[in-house]
């Protein structure tokens, strides 16, 4: 019998591991649930099931390395590009129509709760407290309303990133639709810090 060439070219332990990684980011960003299966991943990278375990032990150690890789490419590209809360959300959304969703789907997951390690909790609310510090000099709301405003406003983006993945919206009217957001939240918070 012969063999693919994928199976036939033996890769270094990190790439193995960063290929295995990549897969499983891309079958949860099609997915969009947990858990995932090790023989999906294996079927996908065109590998053994024990070999996908001998990466990762259970779930929960794949689980919190994708969110540690998701999380330091998602803080490279805000950190390059996002002085401001609109050009934050429009590279959440370009950063989200690239990756997918599998960062969203494993931090909300209720399987997940107790299972986050320390160091992927700790980078993303550094990013919250970030962009709520932008968010909060930008509108005068309160440091809470503007974690709140965060939390609930990257859903948006994520929902855009979905339709374009699936061929529904077009990229550029997805931005359009993210920036205008974006601006309208900003000014209703404006208002609201005005008011208060």
């Amino acid at each position: 019998m012969e063999k693919s060439a994928s199976q036939s070219k033996r890769l270094s332990p990190e790439a193995r591991k960063k290929q295995l990684l990549d897969v499983a980011r891309d079958l949860l960003a099609e997915q969009r649930h947990l858990p995932l299966s090790f023989e999906a991943i294996a079927a996908a990278a065109n590998v053994s099931p024990p070999l996908v375990y001998n990466y990762f032990p259970d779930a929960a150690t794949l689980y919190n390395l994708i969110i540690q890789e998701e999380l330091r490419t998602l803080d490279g590209a805000l950190s390059l590009t996002s002085e401001t809360i609109e050009e934050a959300a429009s590279t959440y959304l370009d950063f989200l129509i690239e990756h997918g969703t599998a960062l969203s789907t494993i931090m909300t997951d209720p399987s997940m709760k107790g299972k986050l390690a320390a160091t992927p909790l700790k980078a993303r609310n550094g990013l919250l407290k970030r962009f709520a510090n932008v968010i909060h000099g930008e509108t005068g709301c309160t440091i809470r309303e503007a974690i709140l405003t965060v939390l609930s406003f990257s859903a948006i983006p994520e929902e855009f990133a979905i339709q374009v993945r699936q061929g529904v919206l077009k990229a550029t009217d997805a931005q359009a639709y993210v920036g205008q957001l974006a601006r309208l939240s900003l000014r209703t918070l404006r208002k609201q810090g005005r008011t208060a």
